[in-house]
């Protein structure tokens, strides 16, 4: 599906349009569009973060932009956690 295609390559992906999608796997019921981005911390694939909308194209460049910013912040904090934790 979409997260491990994300997962695997590092690279956000932008689905416009669910129905139409053939990477897209059903995940919040009656979502329309979705956007995926990696969690990386120092180039490595940590996680993802999905977003999802009831909307079709309901997402946009200013979407994505936003939220690979976010992303990058999650991963470093999951960075700190599990440091926290090892100690």
């Amino acid at each position: 599906g979409v997260t491990g295609y994300v997962a695997a390559t590092g690279r956000s992906y932008l689905c416009p349009d669910t129905a139409r999608d053939p990477l897209y796997l059903e995940g919040a019921s009656g979502a329309r569009s979705s956007l995926t981005v990696p969690l990386k911390f120092n180039d490595e694939v940590v996680g993802t973060l999905n977003v999802e909308s009831p909307r079709t194209d309901g997402f946009g460049a200013d979407d994505l932009q936003f939220t690979e910013l976010f992303s990058k912040e999650i991963a470093a904090a999951l960075h700190t956690l599990e440091l926290l934790t090892a100690q």
